[in-house]
């Protein structure tokens, strides 16, 4: 839009219209005419249509470098506008991801808040481990024996307890080793001992065993 508020386009339009039509009338002046009178005239045309080209030629210049000015702006403005276009999208990814940091900080706090509520409740309501140990004897008195058990049933199969028991302690193979009560044993007197213990260990096999010895191994006497 110029100053006087016609448009780049219809101001080229019409310079464009005008300087054509200056063109005809000057190629129309150099048809031949043998009146004299008439190629006077014909030259003053001329001059006049001359002078009316050249200005017309350099108001086609000066809008030359406006409509050039024009479209350089025109492509910084859609270059600007891609740009635009990009930092809206990179802003939406980032907003989204904020959006989830925060929603992950919030479940994160929501589950530390848990936490420390339920620690600073067991710090008050602690529970003494005679407490603990009363109760379990309670409930020890409850327990029993699989359903299919049998007292008459031979084989223990793969019944065990959890914890061990003495008297299974003392059936193991460890029983194999002879006690040794001397509160005064050297340190060659042990060693001697781990030689044995070792060489009884190397030396024995399961086949030594007869089938009754292998079944006396009392690994559950509860079952008994």
């Amino acid at each position: 839009m110029t100053q006087s508020g016609v448009s780049i386009h219809d101001l080229l339009r019409n310079t464009l219209r005008e300087y054509n039509s200056a063109i005809r009338s000057l190629l129309e002046s150099f048809v031949s005419t043998n009146n004299q009178h008439d190629l006077l005239k014909a030259s003053e045309q001329r001059q006049t249509l001359t002078s009316n080209i050249i200005q017309l030629d350099k108001q086609l210049q000066e809008l030359y470098y406006k409509i050039k000015a024009h479209h350089e702006r025109q492509a910084r403005i859609r270059v600007i506008q891609e740009e635009i276009l990009e930092c809206d999208s990179l802003k939406k990814r980032l907003a989204t991801q904020l959006f989830e940091t925060k929603d992950s900080l919030e479940h994160s706090l929501s589950e530390a808040s848990e936490q420390v509520e339920a620690t600073n409740k067991a710090k008050q309501n602690k529970l003494e481990y005679k407490d603990i140990l009363h109760y379990a004897n309670k409930l020890s008195a409850f327990t029993s024996a699989p359903p299919n058990f049998s007292t008459t049933q031979q084989s223990v199969g793969g019944y065990e307890l959890p914890y061990p028991l003495e008297v299974a302690m003392h059936a193991s193979l460890l029983n194999h080793l002879p006690a040794i009560l001397s509160k005064d044993t050297d340190k060659t007197h042990e060693e001697e001992l781990d030689d044995t213990f070792i060489h009884q260990q190397d030396g024995f096999q399961f086949g030594d065993l007869d089938d009754e010895d292998i079944l006396d191994l009392v690994l559950n006497p509860d079952l008994d």
